[in-house]
């Protein structure tokens, strides 16, 4: 089971997040494309509400920063370990 981009987003939202022993979170810093021209939305007000986010559910501060300069084109998939020490999971399910 694999979780990657936003849906990241929508995990720390959780109140007990549990994290399958298998399942995987992949991360990385926000990327806005598109052809057209998005009026309300500005990358660096999105990233600035999504590392809030992260820091209100308690992650690790040095987690988010290194979250967000992972480059959007990559992926970095910490550990379940890593995701639970620094607060992104409560519990693994084994």
């Amino acid at each position: 089971m694999r979780c990657a981009s936003a849906c990241a987003v929508a995990f720390i939202g959780g109140q007990r997040r549990t994290l399958a022993s298998e399942a995987k979170i992949g991360l990385h810093g926000d990327r806005m494309d598109s052809v057209q021209s998005i009026i309300v939305t500005d990358a660096q007000i999105e990233q600035d509400r999504d590392r809030s986010l992260f820091a209100k559910a308690g992650v690790a501060p040095w987690f988010v920063e290194r979250m967000f300069d992972t480059p959007a084109e990559g992926m970095w998939w910490p550990t379940s370990g890593q995701l639970l020490s620094v607060g992104v999971a409560h519990v693994v399910a084994r």
